[in-house]
């Protein structure tokens, strides 16, 4: 079982993803990574401090650490920064195969079709990124993700640092240069701030 831990903010809007993010995040770097198009399965949850999912046939337990308060990013005043840990279990012995659970009681099918650009961080007097094309430790990563839930149509951006050893400040910073051009054009009122658990409870 893997597990690893990673400090992230994000954020949810409803409706199709704008032409304009779009070309935005195309010229934040090359695509190194594949476009990944795949549907998760989650675990119907009150609770917002736990994510369990069904993904590419490997169960998914992600828990909120901590709740690190909320920083103002692009506009956003209201970002809420969140501490998690996710274990992996890649023994497909119990069975689990999306084919069983699909349309089952209890769970959600969330289709994505997800981009994404990995980073190595150098935080000295500003933050340096450079880009890469494999995860590791102690990298950051932005993503925007389209999303379908139950014939709703969301889509979803995130900045996520992979290790806990950076301060709120550090992180901050880390955000806003992974967010440097983002479009003014998107309405900041529409989006809500916080994690896949809280989102699923809240549009559900």
């Amino acid at each position: 079982m893997d597990n690893f831990q990673t400090i992230e903010v994000r954020w949810f809007y409803p409706g199709v993803l704008p032409d304009e993010i779009g070309n935005w995040f195309n010229h934040l770097g090359e695509p190194l990574e594949k476009i990944d198009t795949r549907s998760d399965f989650y675990l119907q949850s009150n609770s917002s401090d736990v994510g369990i999912k069904l993904r590419q046939g490997n169960l998914e337990v992600k828990y909120r650490q901590q709740d690190l308060g909320t920083i103002a990013i692009n506009g956003l005043a209201n970002s809420q920064v969140e501490q998690w840990s996710k274990w992996i279990c890649v023994d497909d012995s119990a069975g689990l195969t999306p084919a069983k659970i699909a349309g089952k009681p209890g769970w959600l099918q969330v289709d994505k079709i997800r981009d994404r650009r990995l980073y190595r961080v150098d935080f000295a007097e500003t933050v340096k990124l450079t880009q890469i094309a494999t995860p590791t430790a102690d990298i950051a990563a932005i993503e925007i993700t389209q999303l379908q839930l139950q014939g709703q149509i969301w889509w979803t951006t995130a900045c996520e640092y992979f290790g806990n050893n950076i301060s709120i400040d550090q992180f901050s910073s880390l955000v806003r240069s992974l967010r440097s051009g983002f479009p003014a054009s998107i309405p900041t009122t529409s989006s809500i701030s916080c994690g896949y658990p809280q989102w699923l409870i809240q549009s559900n």
